[in-house]
């Protein structure tokens, strides 16, 4: 019964965090696209200026960007409207690996855009009717079809950088640490020649060892059961894979920016993945949002989420464009 609180409460809360983003926020942000809406919140006092609008964005929409079995994966693209080819910014989503889809982060991705930058806004396979490892596996496809595709969208395939939140930052996590490992089979396969890697990796408050996760203190727990298949007792193989820490022994890293949440309940897993980078001595950024609670930056009206919009814009113009 108690397990069936944990989850019941979890799903209202993510439900809420959807419902509201959709709703309110994601298409008034950074420039005003093919279908701009009206500013609900611009009264509001949670709103927080953002310092310019940007430019103008062209959005396409519900690209199918991989075909599994019966199933057609798709992704929004929201680029620049000036003339130019720009860094490619691959968004991976939160919800558990279960839940929501790539319009939960439309207001981050309106503003990165209209601040230089082409970005693939993608859905993947969920759980609990995909398990691990498709949806890495869908990560790295992403990545490689950005690659192939980026002189359509304006895009530079030498400039690329991953993010994502929540369930969505463990899988960027995975893409810029594990691309490259035979454990995973890319659900899309460049005809160009281009391996999964990024330049950058945009970490929001994701989790990233999987095995000390498995415990009734754990409010999402549910989620990490649909995605992995079951307890960790039943599948330690499968925690360990899908945990980013296991794949820190390499020799090249992309640009790490590790986004916490202050009030979080896995806020301790940001700060614990900053000090196992640390250990291995691979430079990183680390921010906290002051007040951001988990998923905070799909509630892109919020103070907590401006304010980050702008950290994570300040530190791809620094990594991808050598911005001071």
């Amino acid at each position: 019964m108690k397990a069936q609180n944990i989850a019941l409460k979890s799903a209202k809360r993510l439900g809420l965090i959807i419902g509201l983003n959709l709703a309110l926020c994601s298409p008034g942000i950074g420039g005003t696209g093919e279908n701009p809406q009206p500013n609900y919140l611009a009264n509001s006092r949670v709103q927080e200026p953002l310092p310019n609008p940007g430019t103008q964005i062209n959005i396409s929409r519900n690209v199918v960007w991989a075909k599994v079995k019966r199933e057609r994966l798709l992704l929004d693209v929201f680029r620049p409207e000036t003339d130019g080819f720009y860094p490619i910014v691959v968004n991976i989503h939160g919800g558990g690996w279960s839940l929501g889809s790539k319009e939960l982060d439309e207001g981050l991705c309106r503003y990165i855009a209209g601040r230089g930058y082409t970005v693939f806004n993608i859905n993947y396979r969920l759980a609990p009717v995909h398990k691990f490892p498709d949806q890495v596996n869908d990560g790295i496809g992403a990545v490689m079809w950005a690659k192939d595709h980026a002189e359509q969208y304006r895009g530079n395939p030498n400039r690329v950088t991953v993010m994502g939140d929540s369930a969505g930052g463990n899988l960027s996590a995975m893409v810029a640490f594990a691309y490259d490992n035979p454990s995973f089979s890319p659900t899309y396969v460049s005809a160009k020649g281009y391996d999964g890697s990024v330049d950058a990796a945009v970490l929001i408050y994701g989790v990233y060892d999987m095995t000390k996760y498995d415990t009734l203190k754990n409010p999402l727990l549910i989620y990490f059961y649909y995605y992995l298949g079951g307890p960790q007792r039943f599948f330690p193989e499968r925690y360990i894979k899908a945990s980013p820490v296991n794949y820190l022994d390499r020799k090249d890293y992309p640009a790490i920016l590790i986004i916490a949440a202050e009030k979080d309940m896995f806020y301790k897993a940001s700060v614990d993945f900053r000090d196992a980078l640390e250990a291995k001595g691979v430079p990183y950024d680390f921010y906290t949002a002051e007040n951001g609670r988990h998923g905070f930056i799909s509630l892109s009206f919020s103070k907590p989420a401006r304010k980050t919009f702008v950290v994570i814009n300040d530190f791809l113009d620094r990594r991808l464009k050598g911005k001071n």
